[in-house]
């Protein structure tokens, strides 16, 4: 039987999906009729071998002895499959491909044409014989171009490409929308790599961190405010180090170079301290103690001034005294002032305690964590200045504390520690 040119029709359709499936079918519908050389449909069991070439001409080198196909044959793609099919009475028939043998993620370059080849189920493979398309075998058109339909399994892939870890594969945000640590190299090629490419992070409070380790903690920081880079660990030098600017707080050979953070410590009673009494609720008696916190002598160990009152009503006393900033001064440090103080209570109807500073103008200095100060226990106020205050180095500062209490209150004031950065 000769089938040639007799097949009258041969499509490429992917079949129906049910709403939302995201993955293409891998199988592909086949619809032809199969006929005679009179026409005449053919309806006796046929087997029908279909397979995938990147060429449209089929020659005696693309098939084995036997008729089978010959798996080294250029523009052979590696997949075919057989299928035993009955046309009805009129040669019809239909099939899924994929059914048998997995199709492959189609490419353009390589997945081109579609050959179709016909025989009696009951004869051999040399039987088969190709349905050219246009009925001439002796041309280079021998077999079916592939339409687009086909392509849209690549909708499983991107490029032909999966979604996954492995190498090639498209990466995916795991549950908590972050990539696999698996997607992340070890190292990049890069010359140039930028933290805060888009500049969100600015003074003064911002800065731009490079950490080592969740645990460990240690990191290289750009300080914004401060315009410089801070280590939170020791830095090791194995080379030599060359410095173009100064050298602020650094210890070399046992000598101390440059601008670093000093403190100075100011203990009750306070050395030129004056007690002022404003001349409104000024009632009460100012008293000088000393506690040991733990029994240990020399550790946690507070002197403080008291205050207190037999009177109902909140009476106050001052506390001023002037410090001369030294003559090495340069700026303040991060947390300029702290002070220990405690109240009786934590109600400032009963006691409270305010902090207040005057510039090297002589100028009233903003203060954040310095006013109506309550705690219990002794404890240290962290205070920071706002505004634009002025400090000339060798210059006096005022500082004033106000202890407030009732009779059934008291406040204390203890060490104040002024933090600058001072050669």
């Amino acid at each position: 039987m000769i089938f040639g040119i007799n097949l009258l029709m041969a499509q490429t359709v992917i079949a129906a999906q049910p709403p939302g499936v995201t993955t293409a079918p891998y199988t592909i519908s086949y619809s032809a009729k199969l006929t005679d050389a009179a026409g005449v449909a053919v309806t006796t069991t046929q087997s029908i071998r279909f397979s995938i070439w990147s060429d449209a001409d089929s020659d005696a080198t693309d098939y084995l002895v036997g008729g089978g196909i010959n798996p080294a044959a250029g523009g052979f793609t590696g997949w075919q499959e057989t299928h035993t099919v009955t046309p009805d009475a009129n040669g019809l028939f239909h099939i899924q491909l994929g059914t048998i043998n997995t199709l492959p993620n189609f490419t353009s370059a390589i997945h081109i044409f579609l050959e179709v080849d016909v025989k009696p189920v009951a004869s051999p493979d040399t039987a088969f014989e190709v349905l050219d398309p246009d009925g001439n075998i002796a041309n280079l058109t021998d077999r079916l171009p592939i339409n687009s339909g086909a392509y849209a399994i690549n909708a499983d892939t991107v490029d032909n490409r999966d979604a996954g870890t492995a190498p090639g594969d498209i990466p995916f945000l795991d549950p908590i929308g972050q990539l696999p640590i698996t997607t992340i190299p070890g190292g990049t090629d890069a010359e140039t790599f930028i933290l805060d490419f888009d500049n969100t992070v600015t003074g003064p409070a911002g800065s731009v961190v490079l950490q080592f380790g969740n645990a460990l903690g240690k990191f290289l920081e750009y300080d914004t405010a401060a315009h410089w880079f801070n280590f939170n660990d020791n830095l090791n030098v194995t080379g030599n180090l060359t410095v173009t600017g100064t050298i602020n707080g650094v210890t070399v050979d046992n000598t101390t170079v440059g601008p670093y953070n000093q403190s100075i410590a100011i203990e009750p009673v306070y050395t030129g301290a004056t007690i002022n009494q404003d001349g409104t609720a000024n009632q009460g008696k100012l008293e000088n103690f000393y506690v040991d916190t733990d029994g240990v002598p020399g550790n946690d160990n507070i002197n403080h001034y008291r205050w207190t009152t037999q009177q109902a009503a909140l009476q106050n006393i001052d506390l001023i005294l002037r410090v001369t900033l030294p003559s090495g001064f340069v700026s303040w440090q991060a947390t300029p002032v702290d002070f220990t103080y405690r109240t009786q209570d934590g109600v400032p109807a009963d006691n409270q305690v305010d902090f207040t500073m005057e510039d090297t103008a002589g100028n009233p200095v903003a203060l954040v964590g310095a006013a109506a100060l309550v705690n219990p226990a002794f404890t240290t106020a962290n205070i920071t200045f706002g505004g634009a205050p002025v400090f000339t180095a060798g210059q006096p500062i005022t500082i004033k504390i106000k202890l407030s209490a009732t009779n059934i209150g008291a406040a204390y004031a203890g060490k104040i520690s002024l933090n600058y950065v001072g050669r």
